[in-house]
């Protein structure tokens, strides 16, 4: 497993031709999937099959024929996080996509190998957990052509009924385990069997596939996770694994598949929407509500092609927007850039608001905020950058106490008249 650092330095990797070949044209793919603006993996050959690779702009887990990378985000450290940065790596994905958090132990971690690994290891876990209630039952139908009646006739085979022949086309129902869920889970399983480098977790995936109730080992279509969490509500955790898996890219490559396991993700779209959520359960219960909508800006004359602005975050009370945060995936040095602040004084300046927000990822920074004075008459007065520490994402708790943090903070501004909207 090589690890590299998202906009880090180089590695050097032994690869032969073939493989580099698939390393780029998958880069080129991942670049348009992702709607990155440029390609995610850089390859450039410096001696016979001998490579200098960079990731830039994705993190994640990607597996070719001859190597495999683990991508680190920038703003996790794994030098001040230890073998943490892989729950912080993994949660910041899950949390960004919607899904729960993992709590998985420290001390149950260190010994993994990679990202698939640790997510194999908490389904199985999961599994122990969650098998002891069973498997949900539902109702299959089966075309039966029977002298016996059981069920309803079939419409389709009215035709039939003349000459008598002592048999009638019937739809007959019945109970069955072989449900959307269990087929879901099974497959996960031999996905999880066919990647993962533990021996021992491939032995304990093959052990809990046997008692999984269907022999469908095909991806399912179209599942839909609320719905299956409605029938199996005990199964939540392990549908949320395995909707990671479902939701896996593959690249073909002529008569051939690679198959890369869909935990490479575009960094810049899954921090947006990973402060998106966060500010949505910070200010839960308030009467607030979270949006992310287009804004008129400017009115041309004539009525046509008008310009309008984005906020990634508008916090709305009644109707009108009380405060405006933009979340920007870059390193915060010594202050923001700026066509950032021109960005999120526009949206100010549309809502009339008297502060508006920057936030950046970070690192344990002893003090994320900072406040800006504007040098003129005109709203916003104010903007304020912050800066989120992706190392909380190494534990559930960790979570909670950012999200406290986030409500002692924006709600104070969002429910205190200095903030409101100036009429």
């Amino acid at each position: 497993m090589t690890k590299l650092i998202e906009y880090g330095p180089a590695k050097t990797i032994i690869i032969d031709e073939r493989t580099a070949s698939e390393i780029d044209i998958a880069s080129n793919k991942w670049k348009s999937l992702l709607g990155l603006r440029s390609k995610p993996l850089i390859l450039n050959k410096i001696g016979k099959n001998a490579y200098r690779i960079e990731a830039k702009g994705v993190a994640g887990f990607v597996s070719f024929n001859q190597v495999s990378f683990e991508i680190i985000p920038k703003f996790l450290s794994e030098e001040e996080l230890g073998s943490e940065w892989k729950l912080a790596m993994w949660n910041f994905f899950l949390y960004g996509a919607g899904l729960n958090i993992f709590g998985t132990a420290k001390s149950s971690i260190e010994s993994l190998d990679g990202i698939i690994d640790l997510l194999a290891y908490s389904f199985v876990k999961e599994f122990k957990k969650s098998f002891l209630r069973g498997f949900p039952f539902e109702y299959k139908s089966n075309n039966v052509y029977s002298a016996s009646i059981k069920g309803k006739l079939n419409t389709k085979k009215y035709h039939k009924l003349l000459p008598v022949t002592g048999k009638i086309d019937q739809i007959q129902t019945f109970l069955s385990q072989e449900t959307s869920v269990a087929t879901l889970l099974k497959w996960t399983c031999s996905q999880l069997m066919n990647n993962v480098s533990s021996g021992q977790l491939r032995q304990q995936l093959s052990e809990i596939s046997t008692q999984i109730p269907t022999q469908n080992l095909t991806k399912p279509r179209n599942f839909e996770t609320l719905t299956a969490k409605r029938s199996s509500p005990h199964l939540s955790t392990l549908i949320d694994i395995a909707k990671v898996i479902y939701d896996d890219k593959n690249l073909s490559f002529g008569n051939s598949e690679i198959k890369i396991p869909g935990f490479l993700w575009n960094s810049h779209d899954l921090f947006e929407k990973v402060i998106f959520r966060l500010f949505k359960e910070s200010l839960l219960g308030q009467g607030l509500s979270i949006e992310k909508s287009s804004q008129r800006m400017l009115h041309p004359d004539d009525g046509k092609y008008p310009v309008n602005t984005v906020p990634d975050i508008r916090v709305v009370s009644g109707g009108s927007t009380q405060y405006l945060v933009d979340a920007k995936y870059k390193v915060l040095k010594n202050q923001p850039k700026t066509e950032d602040v021109y960005q999120v004084l526009a949206g100010g300046r549309v809502n009339s608001l008297e502060e508006v927000c920057l936030i950046y990822p970070g690192n344990g920074d002893p003090d994320p905020f900072k406040t800006y004075h504007l040098n003129d008459k005109f709203l916003p007065y104010r903007v304020m950058t912050y800066k989120v520490n992706l190392g909380n994402f190494s534990s559930s708790k960790n979570i909670a106490e950012l999200r406290k943090e986030l409500s002692a903070t924006f709600l104070q501004k969002v429910l205190t008249d200095d903030y409101k909207v100036i009429a």
